[in-house]
């Protein structure tokens, strides 16, 4: 259905310049995207893995595993697989079909190039090929590659030449499908073909080297194994081949049932296992000795694009179609596996999405894949799906799939945080069926009470009478299922509306039915299909929309205050809360505003060519959302009554939600499992909003916005726009293609960005937060008890001269000097000053002081450890001069006149005029850098704690709620 109206416009004309095919993820426009006058491009979240396969690398003892997200690639630490990275290929270069690693460059291949990339950074560009490139493989420093038209090429990294190109295969005769480097095999590549033989070549001499006749079956993955000579070889009827390369024999063949496979890896810890995956979503693990299955794990619900063994470990990485990374460990003694960690998302597009609780951070999502997902926008570790039980166990006990024992596709969906620590507090309604099931958002489970009507209330010659008649009726309740829900905002109470045009209310926490919203002897509140059903904040009132055309306002406890004929189907419907509109939709295309206050429709939007899809308030009700499967998303300007701002995507928007703060718009698209973030520019930008006529629409087109994963800014580039360029224009960001060196510095900050700011040092606050404290943590530290002697000491230990001759420690620092009464604060350090030698730290300091530069003080204090400048801060002396106290009273204040190295200067000082105040006041010639010192320490820490509290005000100013 949606695929109709890809090629609409918003006049019914093709747009100009506009190819009829966009990519799903990553435009192929050649231009760079435009951007929204209102709304720009942020990332996208829910993405995890595709059907490109994987790539893992190694860096010190971390695993890194790299997947792609059409035309962008994501990083995860195995570890924990947190999301480290996100990179994009670059724009107008379409979606990523394959993607290797190699050192600290990332390849990715689109279209036809290659990009090699330092994190998101592009250090090479490979040219040569004709057609798509579909394999790629490291190869020392150099990388091979391979194309849809047969053609192969080694490309040197560093120089960008092609150094070798095999290009006369025939592709009926030799298609090459995947490609593989023996261990040990010097400048070899095995290459598998679709015809069903592999062939060895010199790639250094470009010659065949030997051609095996394989077995007439497509070959489709291939896999080194620990062993010597040994790969494994995958095909497209299901078969595994473990092949000896040396003897061109077979030493042994599994079947892999119900499909291809895509992928093989051997296990390297010493376990003679091969693990295969297949189209089926399953993983079998061959054992090599008994060359029988060892185990079969339904490890995804679609194909599986990738699986890796991680070196020396006993763990599986595999990737799937369903957008989802997992990591099996098999540590159990029958060889088992079971799931560690994963991270998943909407294995199909969402369909709804709701922002939870006042955050911004927290999103509930509902999807076609009969799940309900909630989506951390901050952090990727915490999103997780809701569960249904133990589904898992219930598929094997029943021999069924996980799919077929879920609960119906979501319709709609409503969640509330008010008490979500006593009882459940979401609530969904689900396609085809009756009963209405509740969530726990604090367990991230589905709860075991259902809310079914067993009774509606009607009244009969003013009489209330209980009616059973339709509710115990099996067949009615097949017929008959919940379309819409709507959760008070006290947690208490869940309104839902039904198929057959009743409104019933129940109490949340029993799950008890209380109220049916019906008029007189009406069986039903509505004659059709309840649309959408909303409750006020101070629960006095019900709002109910249907099919029917009737828009129906009903007192809190179920009786009719009045009805408005809308005389058109309203299909859609979202209440402002704030003000008590409620905005509607009906099949006309028409978003009509009805004040529910004044009793009338105060405003109608009118422009969207096909069905409105989704729509959403911004937090302070001032603007409406609307999007359409004309691929257009409207922003409409409540006071005004007009349009503020307009874009279109390439695929139509399904689901809209603002953030409470209003800082970011959530959208869902059609064939998209992500959700899109769009960073709301009026927050941070100027924006000239300008408001569009109804000549302007039938003459322009909105600007056409591609959907990324990585987002970005964007330069606006769409004609119609002029008085938009300039402020764009600062928010552009350019992305060459410019080969860049290795060598190439990178960009280095100021040390100062302004005289106004205080910059404080790199250093790790380990080097200085305790640096006042070392008295107490040695104090802390000091041994219980002295050291006792061993039974057997040296022979050079000196031993006591008494009646029972002891040996005496070479150095005890507990002990206290002969004839003196040393307290514990007193220094053990030794000034060497008083010898006449002067450490490097003094020596520095002095001529530091002379020149009037300190930069070499500041170099060798950053390479010191704590204990060591604690050290050196106590071994200066003042009883021979004032050279040297002298001289670090002017490193304090030249440190804090250039407000660099705030903290260090804090710390550092703190613990010189704690340790020599004594012997500072005996020194008259100091008093002026003293006072010196005074005053810029005022003048830094009053203007920096003015600007603290100035901060601290306009926030509690504008968190005032009378505001």
């Amino acid at each position: 259905f949606f695929v109709l109206f890809k090629h609409s416009t918003m006049n019914g004309k093709e747009r100009e310049g506009e190819e009829s095919a966009v990519d799903v993820v990553g435009g192929n426009e050649e231009q760079a995207p435009p951007s929204s006058l209102m709304f720009q491009p942020y990332r996208a979240i829910g993405y995890v893995a595709s059907e490109v396969p994987f790539d893992v690398q190694v860096k010190g003892n971390d695993y890194f595993v790299t997947t792609v997200i059409g035309d962008s690639f994501q990083v995860y630490n195995c570890k924990k697989l947190h999301l480290v990275f996100v990179g994009h290929v670059g724009r107008g270069r379409g979606k990523i079909q394959a993607i290797a690693c190699s050192g600290h460059l990332t390849f990715a291949a689109a279209k036809n190039i290659i990009v090699a990339k330092k994190r998101d950074k592009d250090i090479r560009v490979l040219e040569g090929h004709d057609a798509r490139i579909h394999s790629m493989l490291p190869f020392g420093e150099s990388l091979i590659s391979v194309d849809d038209n047969n053609v192969l090429h080694v490309f040197h990294v560093r120089t960008t030449e092609i150094q070798c190109t095999i290009d006369d295969l025939s592709p009926s005769k030799f298609m090459i499908t995947t490609l593989l480097h023996p261990s040990t095999y010097l400048n070899k590549i095995l290459l598998g073909s679709k015809q069903g033989s592999l062939q060895l070549w010199n790639i250094r001499t470009r010659k065949l080297v030997y051609t095996f006749k394989g077995w007439n079956d497509g070959i489709t993955a291939l896999a080194q194994s620990p062993v010597v000579d040994i790969v494994a070889i995958g095909t497209e009827s299901g078969h595994v081949h473990v092949h000896n390369l040396k003897s061109d024999e077979e030493l042994v063949r599994f079947n892999h049932e119900g499909g291809v496979v895509t992928s093989l890896s051997f296990r390297t810890d010493g376990q003679p296992i091969l693990a295969s995956a297949s189209t089926r979503g399953t993983i079998a693990l061959w054992n090599l000795e008994t060359r029988k299955l060892s185990t079969m794990i339904n490890a995804h619900r679609l194909p599986v694009s990738s699986i890796q063994f991680l070196h020396s470990k006993p763990l599986l990485l595999s990737s799937s179609h369903d957008n989802s990374l997992k990591m099996w460990a098999f540590d159990t003694p029958d060889g088992s596996g079971r799931l560690l960690k994963g991270r998943e998302g909407h294995s199909a597009p969402p369909t709804k999405i709701k922002y939870y609780g006042d955050s911004g951070y927290d999103i509930i999502s509902s999807g076609s894949d009969k799940s309900l997902r909630y989506i951390c926008t901050i952090q990727d570790q915490r999103s997780t799906e809701l569960s249904q039980g133990k589904l898992q166990h219930l598929a094997r006990m029943k021999n069924r799939s996980v799919e077929s024992l879920k609960l119906p596709e979501i319709t709609d969906f409503d969640a509330v945080p008010t008490r979500e620590r006593d009882w459940s507090n979401i609530v969904t309604c689900h396609r085809g069926r009756f009963a209405v099931n509740t969530w726990s958002y604090k367990d991230k489970a589905l709860a075991a009470q259902e809310l079914r009507p067993q009774k509606r209330i009607v009244e009969d010659d003013g009489k209330k009478k209980v009616d059973r008649s339709l509710l115990t009726n099996e067949a009615y309740r097949k017929s008959c299922s919940a379309t819409s829900v709507c959760l008070t905002r006290c947690g208490n109470f869940v309104v839902v509306g039904y198929s057959d045009g009743g409104v019933e209310r129940f109490n949340l926490q029993s799950g008890r039915h209380r109220t049916s919203y019906r008029k007189g002897g009406d069986r039903r509140g509505h004659t059709d299909i309840v649309m959408g059903v909303a409750v006020d904040v101070a629960n006095t009132f019900v709002c109910s929309v249907s099919k029917d055309g009737f828009l129906k306002c009903w007192t809190f406890n179920g009786k009719l205050r009045y009805r408005a004929n809308m005389k058109v189907p309203i299909l859609k419907s979202t209440l402002n809360l704030n003000n008590n509109i409620m905005a509607l939709v009906g099949a006309d295309f028409v978003i009509r505003l009805f004040d529910l206050e004044a009793k009338k429709v105060v405003r109608a939007f009118s422009g969207h060519e096909a069905r409105v899809t989704d729509m959403e308030w911004s937090p302070d009700g001032r603007y409406l959302l609307s999007s359409s499967t004309d691929l257009s998303i409207r922003v409409w300007d409540v006071p005004s009554g007009r349009m503020l701002s307009w874009f279109s995507t390439p695929q139509p928007a399904t689901s809209l939600a603002f953030s409470p703060s209003g800082e970011f718009l959530a959208t869902t698209h059609v064939d998209q499992v992500g959700v899109f973030l769009w960073a709301n520019r009026s927050l941070f930008a100027n924006v000239s909003h300008r408001f569009y006529t109804k000549e302007d629409l039938e003459t322009s087109a909105p600007p056409l916005v591609p959907l990324s994963v990585a987002g970005g800014v964007f330069p606006n580039t769409y004609d119609d726009e002029g008085d938009a360029e300039d402020y764009l224009k600062a928010f552009a960001i350019e992305e060459g293609t410019k080969v860049v060196g290795d060598d190439e510095t990178s960009f280095k900050s100021r040390e100062q960005l302004s005289d106004d700011l205080v910059t404080l040092s790199s250093l790790s606050s380990s080097r200085w937060v305790n640096l006042n404290k070392l008295d107490i943590i040695r104090e802390r530290n000091k041994p219980k008890e002295a050291p006792k002697l061993p039974e057997r000491a040296p022979f050079f230990l000196q031993a006591t001269k008494s009646l029972n001759p002891e040996f005496k420690p070479m150095f005890d620092p507990l002990s206290q000097k002969e004839g003196g009464n040393k307290t514990s604060s007193s220094s053990h350090i030794l000034k060497l000053s008083k010898l006449g030698t002067l450490t490097k730290f003094q020596q520095t300091l002095l001529e530091c002081n002379e020149s009037g530069d300190f930069t070499a003080l500041h170099e060798l204090i950053s390479g010191m450890g704590i204990t060591a400048i604690d050290g050196e801060i106590r071994s200066l002396d003042g009883t021979v001069g004032s050279t040297q106290f002298e001289a670090m009273l002017n490193f304090f204040i030249d440190t804090l006149s250039s407000r660099t190295n705030f903290e260090i200067c804090q710390a550092h000082a703190n613990l010189f005029l704690t340790v020599h105040m004594d012997e500072l006041q005996k020194h008259a010639e100091l008093l002026p850098q003293v006072e010196e010192l005074q005053k810029q320490q005022r003048a830094s820490w009053t203007k920096l704690d003015g600007m603290f509290q100035h901060a601290l005000c306009m926030v509690n100013f504008f968190k005032n709620p009378k505001l």
